[in-house]
């Protein structure tokens, strides 16, 4: 019976009673569960309030060969004093983290640096006070991209980037979460470096989607 971190990336109904979660665990990579909805504590064995967009778990469930809907027999949080969801900058921040992470990594094998690097972002965001955060989201996908094996290049980027924001691009892929509130990008900057960002990873995901949640980024930081 697999016992595994896992990074909880979406859940969505699957009846009135019930909830069908994607997570990307350590152990295993892509996994989907099906758990019950708690309606009360006597039914709630595992709550499933625990299973938010980014929520950082970890997740028991039994090996079934022939499903492809696991029902987890345990699940713990690993952060305790959960501040994204109190807090609205954040609680968007990842919102758009769970949507990209879900479009790039549902059927992804195992991959511990990559989870590593999600969960430590997972941990930052939590425990960051006091600075700025419009930058945290390209930090984390420019690294990203380099951990999955395809980290962008001013070269690359310059194809379908506007000539106007080119200068800057070499700052764009030097960010990281350390110092991303010390780079003063416009905010159309911003919002053209995310949407090249999503441009790059769609070359390298054909079924890339186009991410509901980043409107809402684009509207908070430009």
């Amino acid at each position: 019976m697999p016992t595994s971190p896992a990074l909880i990336l979406h859940t969505g109904k699957y009846a009135d009673d019930r909830l069908v979660v994607e997570a990307y665990t350590l152990e295993a990579g892509a996994v989907s569960f099906i758990t019950r909805v708690s309606h009360g504590r006597a039914k709630a064995r595992i709550p499933h309030t625990l299973f938010q967009p980014l929520a950082l778990l970890e997740i028991t469930w039994p090996e079934q060969a022939r499903t492809t809907l696991h029902k987890p027999q345990a699940a713990r949080p690993l952060i305790v004093g959960h501040s994204i969801a109190a807090q609205p900058v954040k609680a968007a921040l990842a919102l758009f983290l769970a949507e990209f992470l879900r479009a790039v990594l549902r059927h992804e094998p195992p991959a511990p640096p990559v989870f590593h690097f999600c969960a430590h972002a997972v941990r930052w965001l939590n425990l960051v006070e006091g600075r700025p955060l419009g930058n945290v989201h390209l930090a984390i996908l420019v690294r990203l991209a380099t951990l999955l094996g395809f980290r962008p290049t001013p070269e690359e980027l310059s194809l379908t980037c506007p000539q106007q924001y080119q200068a800057v691009l070499p700052q764009l892929l030097r960010i990281n979460l350390a110092n991303q509130h010390l780079y003063l990008f416009t905010r159309a900057q911003r919002a053209e470096f995310l949407r090249q960002i999503q441009l790059y990873y769609s070359r390298h995901y054909p079924a890339f989607p186009e991410l509901k949640s980043a409107e809402v980024l684009t509207q908070i930081f430009g």
